[in-house]
């Protein structure tokens, strides 16, 4: 998962910065930074196991602390929102190179997938802006989960 905590104020400065793309050995990434650990993850499963690679981020929240309508104040919804980003840009810089996949299952920019959870259902769903309960993870996340897998492979 795209982690909330790297976006507390505590982590902000540890954020890091996308790799150049000559940079491909995970001994060459800074672990850490937010941004390196993800270049190491993607370069390491890429050395060592060959396979796909996916990251996924949480529903859209936003800055704020009312809690009751998807707001969060540490880390703030925007903060997250460019680490999604910035995953986003790097998976984009990965999966260029022929023998690399690397994606993202992007629940936070989805307007659709967000739209489709009232804040009835939201409060439902999940414990928080940022944390879904069980049943949340099983009928909001996991089919849109399973979709997005099965295209891409």
């Amino acid at each position: 998962m795209i982690s909330t905590n790297d976006c507390t104020s505590s982590r902000l400065s540890k954020r890091g910065a996308i790799a150049d793309s000559n940079l491909q050995d995970y001994e060459d990434f800074d672990r850490s930074t937010t941004l390196g650990g993800i270049e190491f993850i993607i370069s390491y499963v890429n050395e060592i196991w060959g396979c796909p690679i996916y990251f996924y981020s949480g529903a859209k929240f936003g800055d704020g602390s009312d809690k009751a309508h998807r707001q969060n104040s540490n880390p703030k919804g925007s903060d997250y929102g460019q680490l999604v980003s910035q995953t986003l840009q790097i998976c984009a810089k990965w999966d260029k190179l022929s023998y690399v996949t690397a994606g993202v299952i992007d629940l936070y920019n989805d307007e659709e997938f967000n739209a489709k959870a009232s804040d009835e259902y939201y409060a439902w769903a999940m414990n928080d802006p940022i944390h879904p309960k069980k049943a949340g993870y099983l009928q909001w996340w996991m089919p849109y989960f399973e979709n997005y897998l099965i295209h891409a492979l």
